[in-house]
């Protein structure tokens, strides 16, 4: 069967490549849906210029306003959807694809929110640890672009 979903991932010096826990939550989420899809890797300075190129809405607005675009994303070829940011992602794939198992039971969509933005609130302050390492594992061309952003964002060298 061929592949309707392109996702996009950012690849990393490891031999699979995939490293990333954001990341690694749509694979998940693909696999376990049971849904066919292409990986296409980008490496940090390529993930704007390409997604701003496929017509991709920003994840947010970075502190000085400009628009940030963000991995994980995925294009959906059978709809033409383009979809960033883990709980838009499955929300999407779950309204789609009804036919493969849910994600979030339908009455639950609005707690998921909440407690995802709630945990991630309450972690913050340990990526200050986990950013060093992060990037060591990624290719050196990723590397030079996320660590600065990321010491600069956390405060973290």
């Amino acid at each position: 069967m061929a592949s309707s979903i392109v996702f996009f991932d950012i690849p990393s010096s490891l031999p699979d490549k995939a490293w990333s826990p954001n990341t690694w939550k749509i694979r998940y989420v693909l696999n376990f849906k049971g849904l066919s899809y292409k990986t296409v890797w980008l490496e940090g300075p390529e993930i704007e210029p390409k997604l701003r190129e496929m017509g991709a809405a920003p994840t947010r607005n970075k502190p000085n306003g400009r628009p940030h675009y963000t991995l994980p994303l995925i294009h959906d070829l059978s709809t033409g959807v383009i979809i960033a940011e883990l709980s838009r992602i499955a929300v999407y794939l779950d309204a789609t694809y009804p036919y493969t198992p849910r994600l979030m039971p339908k009455d639950a969509v609005g707690f998921h929110f909440a407690f995802v933005d709630t945990a991630l609130a309450l972690l913050s302050p340990i990526w200050k640890y986990t950013i060093p390492a992060s990037c060591a594992k990624l290719n050196p061309v990723s590397e030079a672009y996320f660590r600065p952003t990321r010491e600069a964002t956390f405060g973290v060298r």
